[in-house]
């Protein structure tokens, strides 16, 4: 298991049952983060396009994929914690601890 300071709170990453560590947590005090909807919420700000057909599994998302994927491999080679930050900040500090899914 990892952590990465971020701001205020504490971000960790956790191999295997995140669901369930975040349940013995209790729900006003973590929340689970998929790392991929803050990069598809600055793409879809970057570009002008819908957040929530980027979180689809539909084709939107799949015509975005690979610039998208580029992008934020660019993003976190100059600043590995960017998405990390910006997952926190897009639960306006309502938690104490962030359980990071989808970590690299």
């Amino acid at each position: 298991m990892k952590s990465y300071y971020c701001g205020l709170k504490h971000l960790v990453w956790h191999i295997n049952h995140l669901s369930c560590l975040c349940s013995r947590l209790g729900t006003d005090n973590a929340t689970l983060i998929k790392i991929s909807a803050p990069i598809k919420s600055h793409w879809a700000e970057k570009h002008g396009l819908n957040f929530e057909d980027l979180m689809s599994a539909g084709k939107y998302k799949e015509a975005h994929r690979q610039d998208m994927i580029k992008w934020s491999e660019q993003i976190r080679h100059k600043d590995y914690g960017y998405f990390c930050q910006a997952a926190v900040e897009m639960f306006n500090g309502r938690y104490t601890v962030h359980l990071l899914a989808e970590g690299k």
